[in-house]
């Protein structure tokens, strides 16, 4: 489990998360060194853990080493990564899981190189009925071909299947837990989830340590 302080992340190259980020990176690149693409779903047991926060910067630390990254929003529920780029949520995932759109229509540039980005598109009534879907799977598998890394952000696991779901299709899961929020019951419950899909855990970041508890 690797701790991630509470500051939060800015466009600086050497902030704290991105540097954090860093390390889980190298982590990850060692578990999962047999894969030639590497697509990563990043989830957390609630709300307001940290796990969009780490899913960019881990995207961002990647596209500095000049790996050719794709984010995914597959938050349905609640998307985000829209908005933490700037950028419209008009056309996205749900689009293309509808077929209306082809996949080179909603892969979006960032003002991050080698960066690119598939918002969640536009809300749908039932995400669990697309999530389930032939055309997410044809579309990953078309994507992998493409990219280098592909890190998926989800909703909560704890309150929302569709995490296990895309978690089942990935080569790993990322869990980020924030701590003095999520108790250890909890986490244990949450790792016992994912692997009942065999899902592959390649750890868990423990968010918003305080620096107190870092030095005791």
């Amino acid at each position: 489990m690797w701790p991630l302080t509470s500051k939060k992340s800015n466009n600086n190259n050497s902030s704290p998360i991105l540097e954090a980020c860093w390390k889980i990176r190298t982590r990850v690149d060692h578990i999962m060194a047999d894969e030639s693409c590497r697509m990563l779903t990043v989830t957390s047991t609630g709300k307001a853990e940290g796990k969009t926060t780490v899913a960019v910067n881990l995207a961002r630390s990647y596209a500095q080493k000049n790996k050719k990254v794709l984010l995914i929003d597959a938050n349905l529920r609640k998307p985000a990564l829209h908005k933490v780029f700037g950028l419209s949520n008009s056309n996205g995932l749900t689009n293309i899981l509808r077929d209306r759109f082809e996949k080179s229509e909603i892969i979006r540039y960032t003002m991050i190189p080698n960066l690119f980005l598939i918002s969640s598109g536009p809300n749908v009534v039932d995400p669990i009925e697309l999530l389930t879907s032939n055309q997410i799977a044809n579309l990953l598998e078309k994507l992998k071909e493409e990219y280098d890394v592909i890190i998926v952000d989800t909703p909560p696991a704890m309150e929302w299947s569709d995490a296990q779901i895309v978690a089942s299709m990935s080569d790993g899961a990322l869990l980020v837990i924030k701590d003095d929020k999520v108790r250890m019951d909890q986490a244990l419950k949450l790792k016992v989830m994912m692997e009942q899909v065999n899902a592959r855990i390649v750890g868990a970041v423990l968010n918003n340590v305080s620096r107190r508890r870092l030095a005791n």
